[in-house]
């Protein structure tokens, strides 16, 4: 079960008071290098920040970044 798994204690990503929206979002979601090192999870999502659909779909995001990447 999410809530009682040690590792994650069925906790989600949350902005502080200090947070800027939705910039900080859009830099978590850069690539790193050169597309090297890709990020995905709900904490990188604009359109579902701090959901389970909003992880799904920053999954399928970086995974179109491959392919095209390697579609070029």
């Amino acid at each position: 079960s999410w809530i009682s798994d040690p590792l994650f204690c069925g906790t989600y990503s949350f902005p502080t008071m200090k947070s800027r929206f939705p910039e900080d979002i859009k830099t978590f979601a850069e690539p790193l290098g050169d597309d090297c090192v890709l990020f995905a999870g709900e904490a990188t999502s604009e359109l579902g920040y701090s959901t389970v659909h909003g992880a799904r779909w920053s999954g399928v995001r970086e995974a179109e970044r491959i392919i095209n990447k390697h579609d070029g």
